[in-house]
């Protein structure tokens, strides 16, 4: 199956894009402290997101039967990112995309308890295994951290926030 180049272009622009928010985020930290940064960044993603929905005439409100289920996840969505800016804050822009790039070994895990079917084989547990000690590697350079340094506590903070999203 060959896969179309615009698709490939835009795979990679995506990927582009993901690498460089923990970088994003900690220029941006210069100058909001974490809460704050994270409030503007949710503010101009909801007024894109409600110029492309006005212009495209979507209807943007939910049902009266859908606050529930949308106001919990705006509360763990909102706690997830408010986390991952603390532990950006402490930590370097390199080590926050190291982290940040985890969420999909985490989610593999949660997958193997919230989807039917999505099972971790003996392959896939030792591939996880090995990534995240090749994340464990990149980030100590091999070393048993003799105490924790604030780099480590903010690479400790960004691990919570990417199990909140890897659990979303």
């Amino acid at each position: 199956m060959q896969i179309p180049l615009m698709a490939v272009a835009v795979a990679l622009f995506i990927n582009i894009l993901w690498g460089a928010n923990p970088v994003a985020v900690k220029i941006g930290l210069v100058a909001f402290p974490p809460m704050w940064s994270a409030f503007f960044r949710f503010a101009i993603g909801s007024l894109c997101i409600a110029i492309w929905d006005r212009a495209n005439g979507i209807r943007l409100w939910p049902h009266r039967t859908e606050w529930r289920g949308l106001s919990i996840l705006a509360v763990w969505f909102m706690t997830q990112i408010g986390i991952m800016n603390f532990g950006i804050d402490l930590t370097s822009g390199a080590s926050a995309a190291i982290m940040m790039a985890t969420f999909p070994m985490i989610a593999g895990i949660f997958a193997h308890f919230m989807i039917a079917g999505d099972r971790l084989t003996f392959a896939r547990t030792a591939g996880l295994l090995i990534a995240f000690l090749g994340v464990g590697l990149v980030l100590t350079g091999g070393q048993i951290p003799q105490e924790l340094t604030r780099a480590n506590v903010g690479d400790l903070v960004l691990l919570v926030s990417t199990i909140l999203l890897g659990a979303g």
